[in-house]
């Protein structure tokens, strides 16, 4: 078996509850939104081969939540831990120090605006990643 990463986008911008972390307990979610702000989780869960894991992911996800599915991406775990630890990604996005900086507020302030959904991020794990185009544009209006 191999472990795989799926990443699940519902189509729903509610608040993130307690129940759908509930429900995905045993596969590790890291939740979040997307960069238009609907709901994502990503999870770990085992597989023989990526089919089965694209049919566990949609059976999972499925019944998680009561929004639908409105994407799903599963890729194996080693690919998922590549992307997020360096590539292109890690320089288009920053994190909760960084973004704090760039806004010009408390690093508490930007945690509570990603908590509130009024600032766009991923949780991954623990850490948050923000998309740094996006901070960058919430700045630069502030400054005008």
């Amino acid at each position: 078996m191999t472990d795989f990463n799926a990443r699940i986008e519902y189509a729903t911008r509610r608040v993130i509850d307690d129940e759908l972390i509930e429900a995905l307990a045993g596969y590790h979610p890291a939740t979040g939104r997307t960069d238009t702000g609907w709901v994502e989780v990503c999870i770990t869960l085992p597989a023989d081969d990526l089919t089965q894991a694209i049919i566990r992911a949609l059976a999972v996800g499925g019944h998680a939540h009561t929004a639908p599915l409105l994407g799903l991406e599963v890729i194996p775990t080693a690919e998922f831990d590549a992307r997020v630890q360096g590539g292109d990604d890690a320089a288009q996005t920053v994190g909760v120090a960084e973004a704090a900086g760039l806004l010009g507020v408390t690093a508490s302030a930007v945690r509570q605006r990603l908590g509130a959904a009024t600032l766009p991020g991923d949780r991954i794990g623990r850490d948050w990643r923000l998309p740094r185009a996006a901070i960058e544009r919430i700045a630069a209006a502030r400054a005008s």
